[in-house]
């Protein structure tokens, strides 16, 4: 924990900022499932209608939130091999709106630079979790999540961690 809160990444940040939540995750994301009958058969259909918990809200870059929602939400194998995809997505349907001033591979950077701050902001979350009346699974999953997150913030933070540069189009 040391070196993750003593790392600081010295890389140019993008100067497009955005009004974020602060602190999205998916316990204060909720949605709404509908079934649609159609000629071929019932569709499954899942909508985000509201977003609670505004009190953090700022302006910040334009990972910070979906960076948050990934580390605190994901699954750890579905959060080291599927961000950029998900990135990707939030990149593309964005520039198709309008022109932005930061590129898909600045938000792989700022990914690994909120690592750290997820993780510390975590832990009040975690430990709420841990000493509430939910389940012990559930219990251990949080657990498991924010203890892979710290690791991959180690990671990402130590000196001897290599980054693959691999070119954000091609990533998993």
């Amino acid at each position: 924990m040391k070196e993750v809160l003593k790392h600081d990444d010295v890389f140019i940040e993008p100067l497009e900022r955005v009004i974020c939540h602060g602190h999205l995750s998916a316990e204060n994301c909720h949605f709404k499932e509908t079934t649609e009958h159609t000629s071929t058969g019932r569709r499954h259909q899942t909508e985000l209608v509201d977003i609670s918990e505004w009190e953090n809200v700022h302006f910040g870059d334009v990972a910070l939130d979906l960076s948050n929602l990934i580390i605190s939400s994901a699954e750890p194998s579905v959060r080291r091999n599927k961000y950029m995809t998900i990135f990707r997505r939030y990149y593309y349907s964005r520039v198709d709106y309008r022109p932005t001033d930061f590129r898909l591979a600045d938000l792989k950077r700022l990914f690994r630079k909120h690592h750290k701050h997820a993780v510390i902001a975590g832990i009040e979350p975690l430990l709420e979790i841990l000493t509430s009346s939910m389940d012990d699974e559930e219990k251990r999953a949080h657990s498991y999540r924010w203890e892979s997150a710290l690791e991959d913030a180690y990671d990402f933070t130590s000196v001897d961690y290599i980054s693959d540069d691999e070119h954000c189009l091609f990533a998993k």
